[in-house]
């Protein structure tokens, strides 16, 4: 259904403009962010929407240029696409909006839910009914945009500031997809008249751009805040880890130096500084003066009397000669990314879940021999956060509560505090540094409480 006035033509193309500007803006951004699949997910919804009203576009364009394109002869393929395109879209914002606010899907309903959005949409072009295409896709775009809105924001208990932008700017295009959707399919039961209908459909192309474009910047902030908060947490741990290392080079050149003047000339040992080889050197002159009782441990090379401690993770070997293994739980992927790296570089295994319940079914499953020294969770999580692991635990899992211990941010910093007093659990705060981690994992390795 092609309109004639040039007003609603102008709008059409202006939808199709705003979904073809969003589609390149978000792979563009997919290829250098580290957010891919969830950008990549934007793309290909703006992507089928673009591609859902090309046929109307081009009969627009056509009508505007004065060579009006006849649809029933022509590009009826094209406009046959608005059905399966506009629920493919749907779809993919559902999935972009749960990977966008940290919810982890499986890729398998991922799947199920694109494949099915296709072939409904297919068999509603092919039954050509308009009663049951418009309740289809009214049907969809309640359940996506204005039913996930609802969710977000009630089982979000950290939602706030640009967190919101995500949910209002759905609920918006919903309106705005909702209300056109009725008006084409419905408009003649609703609106006899029809002086209603025509100001909608007339409308309707702008406001669909606009809807779109506050979604994709919605999106966007987002996503740049959580890339921001990223290298804010990489940016600390490296500055961290510099101070460390010139602080330790400092003391082994104080220490042994004389010992290394006395064997090497001082230009020799300038070059090695230079190089940033000065550890090697100075581990193996340390071991040399002061023999360890365990060579092969490049731990005990670094004897106390000669090398301060530093903040480092303990040891990740277990008396039965395994690895041990971290539980991260977070739904902010960059501080799961930070404590994997601090943990990682410590020599533990790690493995990572997105969400409380995702880790507590992995808890209640795992046998003692791959069961985690360490579960490093969240205070407050979407669903089930630090206090309600620990409840289930504590009734199916009791031998994982001396194993835990919880992240807290700002905006939780008293209730955490005074939960971890409660029930002795380790507590460590945003932004994360190496050192509080560290702290945390010796006192819930060696079984003890920090003074």
């Amino acid at each position: 259904m092609i309109p004639e006035s040039p007003i609603a033509l102008v709008g059409i193309v202006l939808q199709w403009s705003s979904c073809l500007l969003l589609l390149l803006l978000c792979y563009h951004l997919g290829r250098i962010d580290m957010h891919r699949r969830m950008l990549w997910t934007w793309t290909a919804a703006w992507a089928a929407e673009a591609v859902s009203i090309t046929g109307f576009t081009i009969q627009a364009v056509a009508a505007l240029a004065g060579h009006p394109i006849d649809g029933t002869r022509s590009l009826r393929w094209l406009d046959g696409a608005y059905v399966p395109g506009t629920l493919l879209f749907i779809a993919l914002v559902g999935i972009g909006v749960a990977r966008t606010i940290g919810r982890r899907t499986s890729l398998r309903a991922e799947r199920t839910a694109v494949l099915t959005a296709i072939a409904v949409g297919m068999l509603a072009t092919l039954i050509d009914a308009e009663i049951l295409t418009g309740t289809l896709l009214i049907v969809a775009i309640v359940t996506v945009f204005l039913g996930g809105p609802v969710l977000i924001i009630a089982t979000e208990r950290r939602l706030r500031g640009r967190r919101l932008l995500v949910p209002v700017a759905m609920a918006f295009f919903g309106v705005v997809a909702l209300t056109y959707q009725l008006i084409r399919y419905f408009g003649g039961a609703l609106d006899p008249s029809g002086d209603f209908s025509n100001v909608i459909l007339l409308a309707s192309g702008y406001a669909h751009a606009l809807a779109s474009m506050i979604v994709g910047a919605a999106v966007i902030i987002l996503i740049t805040e959580d890339g921001l908060r990223a290298r804010r947490y990489a940016d600390e741990e490296r500055l961290h880890e510099l101070a460390t290392s010139e602080a330790q080079h400092g003391t082994i050149i104080e220490s042994v130096g004389e010992v290394i003047v006395a064997e090497w000339r001082g230009d020799e040992v300038e070059g090695l500084l230079h190089e940033q080889r000065v550890e090697d050197v100075v581990v193996a002159e340390a071991q040399r003066i002061r023999p360890s009782p365990n060579v092969e441990d490049p731990v005990a090379l670094r004897a106390p009397a000669i090398f301060p401690r530093t903040a480092t993770l303990p040891r990740p070997i277990r008396r039965d000669g395994r690895t041990s293994q971290a539980l991260l739980v977070d739904d902010e992927s960059a501080a799961r990314s930070t404590l994997a790296r601090i943990f990682q570089r410590g020599g533990w295994a790690v493995r990572e879940a997105a969400t409380g319940a995702e880790a507590l079914s992995w808890l209640l499953g795992v046998d003692t021999p791959d069961a985690p020294a360490v579960v490093v969770c969240s205070f407050r999580m979407p669903g089930i956060g630090g206090r309600e692991l620990y409840a289930h635990l504590q009734q199916e899992r009791p031998e994982f509560l001396r194993c835990l211990i919880f992240v807290a941010d700002d905006s939780d910093d008293s209730p955490a505090l005074e939960f971890s007093r409660a029930t002795e659990c380790q507590l460590v705060h945003k932004p994360i540094t190496v050192e509080e981690v560290a702290r945390a994992v010796e006192q819930v390795t060696r079984g003890t409480m920090s003074p």
